[in-house]
């Protein structure tokens, strides 16, 4: 009777929280559609531009300016105007930006837009063309699975978004091989129509606030859906798309329709309770995922709540079924329920300690993801915080001695984890202390666990540090010595660490990078071994571990700065902008970089890094 209770109670306040006025903000949108496209085919005919909405249908060609790095000059612009929509007119807010001249292969090219500000979408693109042009082919549309009922976000008035019971077709687009590159660009526009009746388009949106960029489909990725009323749908529905590649293409491409029998849909319940009860009658794995997660969690348990399903009980059967739908989203829901009921969670653990006493990888995997979910939820701020401490603990105490099992055998790819679990509860783990040091002196790779969970829970014991010094001499374990050793080490084991770390780095540790980065009393000690590892990573672009760290132990060395420099100036670095971040957070220690910065900014720099670049300048100089 108390979980109905609560139940009820969480459902009324979930349906008061739905009730708050709907207030999104929807301005229109302007820009490049698919700024962040890499390639386009050698007949390309240029980049897609949402035109602001006061200059519809006659954006100028001298609002963009054009580069290249084949041509020394800008190049002159042209604007064409692809079709979008399915009638007569063009789509009046769609340009198609490009070289008067065309595109070269292989070339690459930057198209910056210089007139009125555009509206929260990028205003430069660049790209590469490649050698062969797309060859435009037949696409279809193809059914995923047969209609069925289940329960969907749905555009609502004063809350925005609601759940609704309807009938769902899900279909997909087919396209040729020629589009596989460009696939991400792809645009896309579905419609449907009962029979003797026009076409009209598809818009489905989960809520009011939903915002998708034009010509993609429901679902991503050319995975669209229909919908009909869950009590009186048609008989039948009549669903034909369109798709194409309008950087190159002047028109979408039709599809042949498909006919969905919409009076045969699977199921007969047009609620939550009873969609759920029905799926897991038949067994019908794709119908409980769809019920269950198919919309957002908090919603899911307000709906369940009021029918009372959504008990602790039931809802642990879906986790233990063969095949379940993600265990994520029963974690947030069944802790939910548990979190505000005055019931133990004790019981749950013990329901999750079989599945980390299994032997079953999987098994192990799932069980972690949906404790550290529940744990996350009986942790939630509106409870009292000794109330939340002490149900958390008794939620995990079922669960360790199976966790324990699993770190100390070491060889399960769950087992670092579950010791970083495991060292969270030193006060009810310390009785495994003796098996887990037996496990860490094993010269082999599955002691690795055992180590990071000693760490943990004797963190200044003595016979700790003997464990790690043994682990350092395996090759195999000196990455996790030095790390483990680096988290717990006092300040005269300092220098002992800081050469650990230093032959781990030269080893390959990426973890030796990041805990010399996160030391709080950062050492020169293993700048040498840094620089040298700079140098072999560098023509590879993946160099932020070692930069991370030559920032964080700079202390004005010339040959640090030089280093940082090279790396912000060489040609081949991807994702800057994060390099950059990193400058700003250094605040004045990064100084010397300034004339770094400026000449980065002489430059070509996309948008999001160009900006970045003069946020640490601005920064570093103040």
């Amino acid at each position: 009777m108390r979980i109905l209770m609560a139940l009820l109670a969480l459902g009324a306040l979930l349906w008061s929280e739905a009730a708050l006025a709907c207030s999104c903000v929807n301005h229109p949108r302007s820009g490049f559609i698919h700024a962040d496209l890499e390639r386009l085919p050698s007949n390309a005919r240029g980049a897609l531009f949402l035109v602001p909405r006061r200059h519809q249908g006659t954006v100028a060609p001298d609002s963009f300016s054009i580069t290249s790095d084949r041509d020394d000059a800008p190049l002159p612009a042209q604007v064409t105007w692809p079709r979008f929509d399915d009638n007569d007119a063009a789509y009046p807010s769609l340009a198609r930006v490009g070289p008067a001249g065309g595109f070269k292969p292989g070339a690459r090219y930057t198209i910056r837009y210089t007139g009125e500000a555009a509206i929260g979408m990028r205003t430069s693109t660049q790209f590469t063309i490649d050698a062969t042009p797309l060859a435009p082919g037949p696409i279809a549309l193809a059914m995923d699975g047969a209609p069925a009922r289940t329960m969907l976000p749905m555009r609502a008035g004063a809350s925005c978004s609601d759940i609704e019971a309807v009938v769902v077709g899900n279909f997909h687009y087919e396209l040729p091989d020629s589009y596989a590159p460009y696939r991400s660009i792809v645009m896309y526009q579905s419609q449907s129509r009962t029979p003797g009746a026009a076409y009209e388009a598809i818009e489905y949106a989960s809520s009011y606030c939903e915002r998708r960029k034009l010509g993609v489909t429901a679902r991503g990725d050319g995975r669209d859906l229909v919908h009909a009323s869950c009590t009186a749908p048609p008989a039948l529905l009549q669903v034909r798309g369109r798709a194409g590649l309008l950087e190159v293409e002047d028109d979408l491409q039709p599809t042949e329709p498909v006919t969905l029998d919409l009076a045969n849909a699977a199921g007969a319940a047009c609620d939550p309770a009873g969609m759920l009860r029905e799926a897991l009658a038949s067994d019908d794995a794709e119908r409980i995922h769809s019920v269950v997660c198919g919309f957002p969690t908090h919603l899911w348990g307000r709906k369940l709540a009021t029918e009372a399903l959504a008990t602790p009980s039931a809802l642990f059967a879906l986790v233990k079924r063969e095949q379940p739908p993600p265990r994520a989203c029963i974690a947030r829901s069944v802790a939910r329920i548990v979190a505000q009921t005055g019931e133990p969670p004790d019981d749950l653990g013990r329901f999750l300690a079989e599945d980390f006493a299994s032997g079953d990888e999987q098994r192990i995997g799932a069980a972690d993801q949906v404790a550290s979910g529940i744990a996350r939820e009986l942790n939630r701020r509106e409870l009292p915080i000794a109330v939340r401490q002490q149900r958390v603990e008794a939620f995990w105490q079922p669960m360790l001695p199976a966790i324990a099992g699993v770190v100390i055998d070491g060889k399960d790819r769950n087992a670092d984890q579950l010791a970083r679990v495991l060292g969270q509860h030193a006060q009810h783990s310390q009785a495994y202390v003796p098996a887990l040091i037996a496990a860490g002196r094993r010269p082999a790779l599955s002691a690795r666990p055992a180590l990071i969970a000693l760490t943990r829970l004797i963190p200044q014991d003595q016979r700790l540090r003997v464990l790690l010094r043994h682990a350092a001499r395996q090759p195999v374990l000196l990455e996790t010595a030095a790390v483990q050793f680096a988290e717990v080490a006092t300040p005269a084991e300092r220098p002992e660490v800081n050469r650990l770390l230093a032959k781990a780095i030269d080893a390959g540790s990426r973890d030796a990078l990041f805990a010399v980065a996160r030391d709080s009393e950062p050492s020169n000690a293993a700048v040498p071994a840094l620089l040298r590892r700079l140098q072999r990573e560098l023509p590879g672009g993946q160099t932020y571990g070692v930069f991370s760290s030559l920032l964080h132990v700079w202390q004005g060395e010339p040959e640090i700065a030089t280093a940082l420099s090279t790396v912000l100036l060489y040609d081949g670095m991807t994702h800057l902008q994060f390099y950059l971040e990193l400058v700003a957070k250094a605040g004045a220690t990064a100084r010397p970089l300034a004339p770094t910065l400026r000449l980065l900014l002489t430059r070509p720099l996309p948008d999001v890094e160009r900006q970045a670049a003069e946020q640490a300048l601005k920064v570093i100089i103040k």
